[in-house]
């Protein structure tokens, strides 16, 4: 049952976002490609509004700021809530990866505070930054208000939310990764770590990334052209993952790898249109000593070679199978981070929970997730557990497009939702023993 006094009212999720959509106007961050200049942000309007939303004069909070950014205008503000009766014995957990900003917009008009409908959520917030990453960072300032007025009980231990400049991914060190490369944040002071920047439950932690494939389809259009790519790649992975299961039952790898990318890239040639279709995979897995790596990846390969030689006889694919290129690096081995058996568990029942407990429905699954994230790296090599997850809903995500927009009744139990995940947290590290 939800505790009605912890949800905020709609009026109220009106008017964070809109002082935070128009706060994303400055707040635009974007690395140098070949395409676009370098956009550095400047989350000082965004930094003042998550101010505003922290409980004023509470002895629980203790807010700092850290700026050392050239100009002063990359604000991080690190808020810590301290119980009655806290243990300092007991290290705090972190809610970090919440971050101040949005990636760079070409229209400007992607930055005003709409409303629209969905018939499934109801009424959704249309606005750049609100699904990533305006809705968590409410979500957990919700989360430090309702500790305040409500204590957890046996929630003897500090929660601190670290609220970055800078886009999670960023290696720059301005934000988050600059925080713990400066020592200001040091994982070794934490229990655990929740990257609120997800509306997917997901979990990090080490293992090994075993292959890399690439599709490529360039021909003429025509029908189902259009999906060919991604289905020319899907069928692989899907052959890769029967012969994994076939020949490593068990307690071989298993592969929770991530489609990377499938772009659509259509160009003239000659007067005639041709779409150029690009899908690119990547094959994580645990590693276990039973199964040498070079057998695995001899297994791969054997299945790739039948794939490129079947194409040909395909009904699916004869007809272009001329202009499918396959990219196969087998022999990949590099640092990825998915989680053991016990913590994947572990982590099922915190996220589940939180999902079950605040009646946000829908969540399709709770996932492994890539080591990527620079923060994410320096407490997965801890061994502590670690969780990317927050509040919004896939089926309606669009992130960094136009039409990014957050359903205003799942957003209104954001707070919620990242109290159950710290309660959630806390009992399992004192199952723990930590």
């Amino acid at each position: 049952m939800v505790n009605e006094q912890l949800m905020i009212s709609r009026e109220n999720v009106h008017e964070f976002f809109k002082k935070w959509i128009p706060a994303m106007e400055s707040a635009q961050n974007s690395g140098e490609t070949d395409e676009v200049p370098a956009n550095p942000g400047d989350e000082r309007a965004a930094a003042e509004v998550v101010r505003s939303l922290l409980p004023e004069g509470d002895t629980h909070i203790t807010v700092m700021e850290q700026n050392f950014s050239p100009g002063g205008d990359r604000p991080n503000i690190l808020v810590t809530y301290t119980p009655d009766g806290v243990n300092y014995s007991l290290k705090p957990i972190l809610f970090a990866g919440v971050h101040m900003d949005c990636v760079l917009v070409q229209d400007n008009k992607q930055l005003e505070f709409r409303l629209g409908q969905d018939p499934k959520f109801g009424e959704t917030i249309i606005g750049r930054g609100t699904l990533d990453n305006g809705v968590n960072v409410l979500a957990t300032a919700e989360m430090l208000k309702g500790l305040c007025k409500f204590p957890i009980e046996g929630l003897n231990r500090s929660v601190v939310v670290a609220y970055g400049a800078d886009e999670e991914a960023s290696d720059t060190n301005f934000g988050f990764h600059g925080l713990v490369e400066r020592g200001d944040i040091d994982p070794s002071k934490y229990a655990a770590a929740v990257f609120a920047d997800s509306m997917l439950g997901a979990w990090s932690t080490k293992g090994i990334v075993l292959y890399k494939i690439g599709i490529k389809v360039d021909g003429p259009t025509h029908s189902g052209m259009g999906l060919s790519a991604h289905t020319v790649g899907c069928d692989l992975v899907s052959g890769i993952n029967r012969a994994l299961r076939t020949n490593f039952p068990e307690r071989g790898p298993y592969r929770l790898g991530t489609i990377l990318q499938a772009n659509l890239v259509s160009k003239a040639d000659e007067g005639k249109t041709t779409v150029p279709l690009v899908a690119s995979y990547e094959g994580c897995m645990r590693s276990n000593p039973q199964y040498p790596l070079e057998t695995v990846f001899k297994e791969i390969e054997s299945v790739v070679n039948r794939f490129r030689a079947d194409l040909s006889s395909n009904s699916q694919y004869q007809n272009f199978a001329n202009d499918i290129e396959i990219t196969f690096e087998p022999n990949v081995i590099e640092d990825g981070y998915l989680m053991d058996r016990e913590f994947e568990q572990v982590a099922r029942e915190i996220i589940g929970g939180a999902y079950a407990a605040t009646g946000i429905e829908g969540i399709p699954r709770v996932v492994a997730t890539g080591g990527g994230l620079p923060g994410i790296r320096a407490f997965s090599e801890l061994g502590l557990l670690t969780l990317a997850t927050g509040v919004g809903h896939p089926d309606l995500e669009d992130y960094h497009g136009p039409e990014e927009c957050v359903a205003t009744n799942i957003t209104k139990k954001g707070g919620i939702y990242m109290r159950k995940v710290a309660e959630g947290m806390h009992q399992a590290l004192l199952d723990q023993g930590k």
